[in-house]
């Protein structure tokens, strides 16, 4: 081991000095807590994009996913320009803005993409939203929202402070608004098989195939019902001839079976085919509904009527006149939805009205051949007719007012416009059943046949001249 000497000493205290401050930096500034990483140049930083997005609108989870959509489309550089010409902090094609200067305004286009997304509910026009990429910047977002000043254990409220009336109206404003969604998703399931071309004959709505008229149930129910009409017809012509014949050879009454075999003969024809006639009628009202109509499905919420009847997310409701206009458009959609539950009720009656008359119709063909009974079978061939076209003019009262609420931007029209038109579909059933089949037309006719048939000239009259020769004898 060598000894220093006295000169190098020196030196090496002083190597050893520079050596454990150069150590102790280092350490301290290990153990220091690290602070906000500067933007990059011509970026924005986080904590300024913070609050300018909150300016223009964007409130609660929206805020979030604003943040996080920026930095994955653009890293927050308004300058931002891809290859495919997006532009901008929310890199929007060319055109998609009245000007397309706004795409490199932060502000202007903060505000575009607060409408494009309707206040931030709607994000699926940005493909980095699609994809889930923006998810990846969720930390980074909530750190930005403390920087900014924004209560980060308030985001999922959706308030910038604790305010307790904002709180208020936020709470019954989500009641409604999640009242409104589940109640208009239910209805919409009832919407379609009422208001569009859906075939009666094969099926194709959504209520199944046992509601509808080509169905094996109903055609076994029918030709049930043929083979008793028949024979009970059958055996009817059979005792009244019989009964006529033997009438005739005791007191020498004349009586022309024959006309009573052509009339059987002619009604069981008419009878058989009878479920036909009422297919080829219900086929000529599908025919009509789609000439009208043209399209299968038509969705509640996309009608240009019904937009403006929509509620607001909650978390964009903020003073109580929003919270009011909410209330009034929750009562009016609540209204609507009464009056769609009611048309549901009509329609379903339509379809088991129209299983009733099919089947009942060789029964009330057979009692066409008695005496009188004409009004019962037009009673019946009127209310089939009414309910078979019932669903034709609803789709076109429906269609017109649809071309109607297209024409105008008017909210408070189109409201009312939707209010009046579900008042017509349902008002026109209870004019078409009233105007074309009144339940004591049927009573009448009921009362017309039993009194001619129990009246029946020949009949009566056989039967006089039969017990007056029995006095006699």
């Amino acid at each position: 081991m060598t000894v220093p000497t006295a000169s190098e000493r020196p030196v090496r205290i002083q190597r050893a000095t520079v050596a454990f401050l150069a150590a102790m930096v280092l350490l301290f500034s290990m153990a220091a807590p690290a602070s906000a990483a500067a933007a990059p140049p011509g970026t924005i930083p986080d904590a300024a994009l913070a609050k300018m997005l909150a300016g223009v609108g964007f409130s609660g989870d929206a805020l979030v996913t604003a943040l996080e959509i920026v930095w994955a489309e653009s890293g927050a550089n308004p300058r931002a320009l891809n290859p495919s010409g997006t532009r901008g902090i929310f890199q929007f094609m060319p055109n998609t803005l009245a000007d397309d200067n706004c795409a490199y305004d932060p502000v202007c286009a903060s505000q575009a993409a607060y409408r494009i997304s309707k206040a931030g509910t709607d994000w699926h026009k940005w493909e980095t939203f699609t994809t889930g990429v923006y998810a990846r910047y969720r930390s980074r977002a909530l750190a930005a929202l403390s920087l900014g000043g924004v209560d980060a254990n308030l985001i999922h409220v959706g308030l910038t402070s604790l305010d307790p009336q904002k709180v208020v109206y936020q709470a019954i404003a989500g009641l409604l608004y999640s009242m409104d969604r589940l109640v208009l998703t239910e209805i919409e399931k009832l919407w379609t098989p009422m208001v569009t071309g859906t075939d009666d004959l094969n099926g194709s709505t959504s209520l199944g195939s046992a509601l509808v008229v080509d169905n094996s149930h109903l055609r076994n129910m029918w030709g049930i019902s043929l083979a008793i009409a028949t024979g009970s017809l059958l055996v009817m012509l059979f005792i009244l001839s019989a009964v006529l014949w033997m009438l005739r050879s005791a007191i020498g009454v004349r009586h022309d079976t024959a006309r009573n075999l052509v009339y059987f003969f002619a009604t069981v024809i008419l009878m058989a085919g009878s479920f036909f006639l009422v297919t080829q009628l219900i086929a000529v009202d599908n025919a009509l509904v789609s000439a009208i109509n043209g399209q299968v499905t038509i969705e509640l919420r996309a009608l240009p009527a019904y937009q403006n009847l929509g509620l607001k997310d909650p978390s964009t409701i903020q003073e109580v006149d929003q919270l009011l206009q909410a209330i009034s458009l929750f009562l009016v959609g609540l209204f609507i939805g009464l009056e769609l539950i009611f048309l549901f009720v009509i329609y379903f009656i339509r379809l088991i009205l129209i299983w009733v008359l099919v089947v009942l119709a060789p029964f009330v063909l057979a009692v066409g051949i008695l005496p009188g009974a004409r009004g019962m079978v037009i009673y019946w061939s009127r209310l089939l007719i009414a309910t078979v076209l019932l669903k034709f003019v609803n789709v076109l009262v429906f269609m017109t007012f649809v071309l109607m609420g297209a024409t105008s931007a008017a909210g408070l029209f189109n409201e009312l416009l939707v209010l009046t038109m579900l008042l017509f579909m349902i008002l026109v059933p209870g004019l078409l059943f009233r105007a074309m089949a009144e339940p004591h037309l049927a009573i009448a006719s009921a009362q017309e046949t039993w009194s001619r048939t129990t009246n029946y000239a020949p009949l009566r009259a056989a039967g006089g001249q039969l017990l007056s020769r029995l006095r006699r004898s």
